[in-house]
């Protein structure tokens, strides 16, 4: 049976599961984007409540990585998730890269990297939402995230996908968030149609 182009093209919704240290910066980053001048010892009492257990020297350490790395959790990481990070947050943004995409440009670099360092280090930063998959047929690709009203339009027949904006869409985003006791972050959408080429 023959999958249509729709099914062949979705979002990846189902989060890799992230290591025990890479949950707690992640919560701990969370937390600083909204208190970012908190002491030590708050940030320690805060995550204390949360059930996460910080030592004052880790979150001082915390602290002063959240500070050099402008809150870019990415960028407290190793040099291959820094590359790769940049990478995808350079490519154009209608732009979804594969792996190999990925390998490609970091050559041009100058920089050398194995296609299972990409895979994993694409996984951490998809759990960490920082990257989003998007699957067409038998391919993975995927694209920087980033905290804004964010939507897809992908042509059932075709699978040309284009990205879009609306103002709406952040209105109602805001507002479920708000209903279900959410703090509001951003919106994705995948909008599935047939294109101008397709619809006839």
């Amino acid at each position: 049976m023959q999958s249509s182009a729709a099914e062949d093209q979705t979002v990846v919704k189902k989060q890799p599961k992230v290591s025990k240290r890479l949950e707690i910066k992640s919560a701990v980053f969370e937390l600083l984007q909204t208190e970012p001048d908190i002491t030590a010892k708050f940030l320690q009492e805060t995550m204390a409540a949360r059930g996460v257990h910080l030592s004052l020297a880790s979150a001082y350490r915390y602290l002063e990585q959240f500070d050099r790395s402008g809150g870019k959790i990415e960028e407290t990481e190793t040099q291959k998730v820094r590359l790769i990070a940049s990478i995808l947050q350079e490519a154009d943004e209608s732009e979804h890269l594969s792996a190999q995409d990925i390998i490609g440009r970091a050559a041009l670099q100058g920089k050398s990297i194995e296609k299972t360092t990409v895979y994993r280090v694409l996984a951490k930063l998809t759990a960490l939402q920082r990257v989003q998959a998007i699957v067409r047929g038998r391919q993975r690709l995927y694209e920087w995230k980033t905290l804004t009203t964010h939507a897809h339009l992908t042509c059932a027949s075709c699978g040309k996908t284009i990205e879009f904006e609306q103002q709406f869409l952040e209105q109602v985003g805001r507002h479920v968030a708000a209903q279900l006791d959410f703090d509001y972050l951003g919106i994705e959408v995948v909008v599935i149609a047939h294109c101008s080429n397709c619809k006839h």
